[in-house]
């Protein structure tokens, strides 16, 4: 039976424990920012299509000449802004592994001081066995992180 600590204090959301970085609350703001980021980048992608499209079908159809100066600017314009966007999704990809690490980490040291000794170490080494698969290096190597996280 697992029995609760009496001494121990709750932690708040959003609350730094020692060994993190980033608080969750923190990275999950960042993260919508970026999202936001992106879909303003994704609008503006578009209506340079949508631009290019009409522009192309206006000379296509009408006869009308392509400005080939605003053109080229366009089609810059376009590069730049895909480029912006790669490096939000490398950032949102970055944040996605950051929260993850955040949250097992405090999810760990909330375990450690709720949990009595003998309860948290038979989950660890469970949870050890289960991941490792039978690579002692690999055990050791989770091992010697989890002293460093006590």
């Amino acid at each position: 039976m697992t029995t609760l600590s009496p001494i121990a204090e709750p932690v708040k959301a959003g609350q730094s424990l020692k060994g993190s970085n980033m608080t969750l609350k923190r990275i999950i703001n960042k993260q919508e920012k970026l999202r936001l980021k992106k879909s303003e980048l994704a609008d503006s992608i578009e209506n340079i299509k949508l631009q290019l499209e009409v522009a192309k079908l206006k000379e296509d159809r009408c006869n009308e000449e392509l400005d080939l100066s605003w053109y080229i600017s366009a089609k810059a314009a376009l590069r730049h802004l895909r480029k912006d966007m790669r490096q939000v999704d490398m950032e949102l990809s970055s944040l996605n592994t950051k929260k993850k690490e955040a949250f097992d980490n405090s999810f760990t040291e909330v375990a450690r001081l709720h949990l009595e000794k003998e309860t948290f170490d038979l989950i660890k080494d469970e949870v050890f066995s289960r991941i490792s698969g039978g690579d002692d290096e690999r055990e050791e190597e989770i091992h010697s992180c989890s002293k460093l996280s006590a």
